[in-house]
């Protein structure tokens, strides 16, 4: 009979068998359960990711009480653009704030921007605090410095890197002139360009005579030539500047064009003196700009100088842009040869002389005479007189598919601008920015240009005296060579213009600059701006003379400046919390799998030493033979539990390894 003190056999058989259940149902229940946590918690952690980002572009130095532009980009996880994004700014220095203003997306783009004022504060650093709101709400901030003037700077110096400039076969410069021909801005296929042929003499003095742009190859207007069948843009007259201007839209990447500097009146007598009879002739009938001369040719020459030295002055003095010209060049040349050969059969009878050169204006101004013109001045090329020197040119335009021009060339301070900008994708929005003269961003056009739209007036109100600088581009986040440009250089008060002296300056400063153009020589312009300098200009020549010096400075582009792009440190915040829980996940499998295995063994133990106790006591008496038996039944029994626990470690340290490799490493 079993004592108080003693648990009787029924009762320590039952805690025995208790426990003999929980050891073996522990690793059943209990190891799958922290397994299938560990997991549930790694697929957690890789579905973190990264919700939204911002790129905020802002000057780093304001002027107090200058204006300042700014553009935020909200992005979601996938990097695209928010639409819809509104910012409020605030610029804070310890407890002074400033309420800045909101940008916003009005076109629904995927950018906020405007333009701010600088405040009235002391110069030192101060912090730029945007309030974002797009899918979600967060803050940023941006570290800027007011300051009491900000250091000019330049933008980038900015060569086309187009493989098919590798091929250009543009011919060096003759031996008796020198001929170049550059676009006003940069070259762009698929809109309207101009261009500027100059010639000069081998030193660099302007030579004022006939001259004829041919097409060679390629589309220009509404004229397309080949290799075989070149056809006449203009025939004209330079001005004393040396300058001829052409319009028109370029339809092709590539194109050709041939300058010819053709016998003028000096050029005739020289070669022909009083020997030859028809050669006199010839040259008196070139030289007369008011009357009628002997070879209708000649007459047609001077008509269409007239009308391509005019094409700028008709620009301004229309009231429209003076960047482009009111009429197609080639067209006006065809109506000036149609009449150049009215005066040419007027001339073949005595006392016709007048009525040809009537006849020759006549044939200038009809209005309906430009297609059928140019086709006679096509066939008619092969009379002219001779040219004294040529040169041919091939030129690529830019990979930007965007173009913006800025009206006038130059202008006072305060004045209102006209800024048109465009591009090829009629959907794809056209990003403006204006740099001030000391290449800060102090503007952008809001909302962005989006497909066609008319010019808009913009103020020049807040800036000082210089060389102004519109940018377009498709792209904001460095834009680089896809940048198209224009130029305009404000003078000192309003309604009053730099002098020309300032354009040639800025031409100087830049002479060393990189450019496309084959065969640069920067000697050559420094002696062609001393000419310049001191040239006789009337109006329309100074017109043309001032857009070939803004015109035809090298491209320097600044690009929008990105003051803050937190993606990379949204990733990396992300990246760190990643690795933190993947951490903590890694313990509680390692870790708390390791105490379970123990915990576990020791259950073990402790059960199988009970069970072996109670079992001794059982076959107490039974013989060796029997008691040997029940110690290899014990053993195998161990043996079988510590199996079983080995698997499972294994188990845990190659889930641990699998998730690891998918959703740990980060």
């Amino acid at each position: 009979m079993a004592t108080p003190s003693e648990p009787s056999e029924p009762a320590e058989i039952t805690r025995a068998a208790a426990m003999s259940r929980l050891v073996y149902l522990l690793p059943v229940i209990g190891a799958p359960l922290g397994m299938g946590a560990a997991i549930f918690a790694s697929f957690a952690i890789a579905g973190w990711h990264v919700t939204h980002s911002a790129i905020v572009q802002v000057e780093p130095q304001w002027v107090a009480g200058e204006p300042v532009a700014a553009r935020v980009q909200v992005l979601d996880g996938d990097g695209q653009a928010v639409q819809g994004a509104q910012v409020e700014a605030t610029l804070r220095r310890g407890e002074e704030r400033a309420s800045l203003g909101a940008l916003r997306d009005a076109a629904a783009v995927g950018m906020a921007q405007g333009r701010l004022t600088a405040p009235a504060w002391a110069p030192g650093p101060a912090t730029l605090e945007l309030a974002i709101a797009a899918h979600e709400q967060f803050r940023e901030a941006v570290e800027v410095e007011l300051v009491a003037s900000r250091a000019p700077r330049r933008g980038t110096a900015t060569v086309s890197g187009s493989t098919k400039n590798y091929a250009d076969d543009t011919e060096p410069q003759p031996e008796k002139l020198r001929i170049v021909l550059r676009p006003l801005g940069r070259l762009a296929a698929g809109f309207e360009n101009a261009l500027v042929a100059r010639v000069t003499d081998a030193e660099g003095k302007p030579r004022r005579g006939p001259v004829e742009v041919r097409l060679l190859d390629g589309e220009f207007g509404s004229r397309k030539a080949s290799r075989d069948t070149p056809v006449v843009l203009v025939r004209g007259e330079t001005d004393a500047a040396g300058l001829v201007r052409i319009d028109g839209l370029l339809a092709t990447d590539v194109v050709r064009f041939e300058v010819r500097a053709l016998a003028g009146p000096q050029d005739m007598s020289e070669t022909s003196g009083a020997k030859d009879p028809a050669a006199k002739d010839m040259a008196v009938g070139a030289g007369a700009k008011g009357k009628a001369g002997a070879k209708g040719d000649a007459g047609a020459q001077g008509a269409t100088g007239a009308s391509a030295t005019g094409t700028s002055g008709a620009a301004g003095s229309d009231g429209s842009s003076p960047r482009r010209s009111s009429a197609d060049a080639a067209g006006a040349t065809g109506s000036d040869a149609k009449g150049a050969r009215a005066a040419g059969e007027g001339a073949k009878e005595p006392g016709e002389g007048a009525k040809g050169a009537r006849a020759a204006n006549e044939g200038a101004k009809e209005p309906g005479a430009a297609a059928a013109g140019a086709k006679d001045g096509d066939a008619d090329a092969s009379s002219e007189p001779s040219a004294i020197a040529a040169r041919k040119f091939r030129m690529v335009s830019f990979a930007g598919a965007v173009t913006v021009d800025a009206t006038p060339w130059t202008a006072g301070v305060g004045d209102a601008l006209t800024i048109k900008a465009r591009g090829l994708r009629p959907k794809r929005a056209v990003f403006v920015d204006v740099r001030g003269p000391d290449g800060a961003w102090v503007d952008t056009l809001e909302p962005p240009v989006v497909g066609p739209e008319p010019p808009r007036t913009w103020s020049s109100a807040g800036l000082q005296p210089g060389l102004v600088q519109v940018e377009a581009y498709h792209f904001t986040n460095a834009p680089g060579e896809s940048s198209a440009l224009a130029r305009v250089v404000l003078g000192p008060t309003p309604g009053q213009g730099p002098a020309l002296s300032t354009l040639i300056a800025l031409q100087r400063e830049r002479l060393a600059l990189p450019r496309v153009e084959k065969d640069f020589d920067a000697g050559l312009e420094g002696k062609y701006l001393d000419a310049l300098a001191t040239a006789s200009l009337d109006p329309e020549a100074q017109v043309l003379a001032e857009a070939w010096l803004v015109g035809t400075l090298p491209v320097e582009i600044h690009g929008p400046p990105t003051a803050l792009a937190t993606r990379g440190r949204e990733d990396a915040d992300m990246a760190a919390l990643r690795r933190l829980w993947a951490g903590r996940v890694r313990l509680l499998l390692l870790g708390g799998g390791g105490l379970f295995l123990a915990v576990t063994t020791l259950l073990i133990v402790v059960s199988h030493r009970g069970a072996a106790e109670r079992l001794a006591r059982e076959m107490l008496g039974q013989g060796p033979e029997v008691a040997a038996e029940v110690r290899k039944a014990q053993r195998a029994v161990l043996w079988r539990a510590l199996g079983l626990l080995a698997s499972m470690a294994f188990g845990l340290v190659l889930t641990a390894a699998v998730l690891d490799k998918l959703f740990w490493q980060t």
